[in-house]
């Protein structure tokens, strides 16, 4: 449980007024604001940790996968004493957890059931609760219900692979559940995450064709239509339409760029939260880094991603907005004693809360800031 601390306006002027300076007094960062979407905060990636974390500063559900020498748990349990199912997979097991900004969660894995979601699973039916897809008997997608609509396919989703040879159902959940589809040139495996409004589509061509694809699959904006071009063409381009596009416009990235989609400033801007979230994925490492406990309230359009902060700063983030529409946030950070602003036009302070106890943000339309604070002066 995120811990913040309150400051009463009256305590708050008296901090002030015992010399410690307010940020307007404080000398602004130096250099330019950094607006990239590039350098992340890093941490060792360990698969036989036992600490899941997760690098961006939103909350969010995240899978991670654990190496594990032998005989998966049936759950794990967190250090907030909350109980995760785990799925067994071949060299170990995954688990789905609920993140808040950039945590991370100390685990113990233990012999006993825990609650999970509620899956449909069969040759002819993947369905998680919010994305359901419905199958032939050669494996093609016929229906596909998203956001809790159906949406019409106007060409399937792959072809070119030759005719089917099987189709199995290789996961049941409780964490994921994947239909491997095989045909003469190749295997497609269809997969739904638990609570995650995304259809994974990867293929796995012959020799000669594309060696490995990846489309995600997920809600048109409201008020657009949905239509999908098949992936599998001689080209090998894999389709992206993502449910956090403001354009409704399909974006078609040449493979593998679906692993590492915030490499690409212009992919990373066009397609939202949903694709950051997508390069990086929570993960299973030894020890996360040290971050400070951070929350950001009233931003959720924004892109939101942490930066591994300069020397003698605390925290940098930088956020995107792609709504158009002009917000209000607030960050809140324990014990922070400046926060920054930035954009094309230099540094400013931001000011706090009333309370005292946060900082407040106005992020005009279509704006790309820097956010930068420290907990001590310099």
């Amino acid at each position: 449980m995120l811990s913040l601390l309150k400051v009463p306006s009256s305590v708050c002027s008296y901090w002030i007024s015992v010399g410690i300076a307010h940020p307007a007094d404080m000398p602004a960062p130096d250099g330019a604001p950094d607006l990239s979407l590039f350098h992340p905060i890093q941490a060792v990636q360990a698969p036989g940790g036992r600490v899941a974390w997760n690098p961006l500063p939103v909350a969010r559900r995240g899978l991670v996968a654990f190496v594990w020498p032998s005989g998966a748990p049936q759950a794990v349990i967190d250090q907030h004493g909350r109980r995760h199912p785990a799925q067994s997979v071949p060299d170990g097991f995954i688990v789905e957890f609920p993140f808040l900004a950039c945590e991370a969660l100390s685990l113990s894995p233990i012999d006993d059931q825990a609650a999970g979601a509620l899956w449909e699973t069969s040759p002819s039916v993947l369905d998680n609760g919010l994305v359901r897809a419905e199958f032939d008997a050669d494996g093609s997608v016929t229906r596909l219900c998203l956001a809790g609509r159906y949406v019409t396919i106007v060409e399937p989703l792959v072809r070119g692979l030759g005719a089917p040879i099987s189709v199995t159902v290789i996961e049941r959940g409780p964490v994921r559940a994947r239909l491997e589809v095989r045909r003469m040139q190749g295997v497609i495996r269809y997969s739904l995450h638990a609570h995650e409004p995304l259809l994974r589509v990867e293929l796995d061509a012959a020799a000669g064709a594309v060696t490995h694809v990846v489309a995600y699959i997920g809600a048109p904006v409201a008020g657009t239509l949905a239509s999908w071009t098949a992936i599998g063409e001689p080209e090998g381009a894999g389709l992206a339409v993502l449910g956090a596009l403001t354009t409704g416009t399909e974006h078609a990235v040449a493979a593998p760029a679906m692993y590492a989609l915030s490499e690409t400033q212009a992919i990373a801007w066009s397609c939202g939260r949903r694709a950051l979230e997508l390069a990086h994925p929570p993960l299973a490492v030894a020890a996360a880094p040290v971050v400070a406990a951070m929350r950001l309230a009233g931003l959720e359009r924004a892109i939101t991603l942490a930066r591994q902060p300069p020397a003698g700063w605390d925290g940098d983030l930088v956020l995107v907005d792609e709504s158009g529409r002009s917000a209000r946030g607030w960050l809140f950070v324990t014990g922070t004693s400046e926060a920054w602003i930035g954009d094309a036009r230099g540094w400013r302070a931001l000011s706090r809360t009333v309370e005292g106890d946060g900082w407040q943000i106005d992020l005009p339309p279509h704006a790309r800031v820097a956010v930068r604070w420290r907990t001590s002066p310099p």
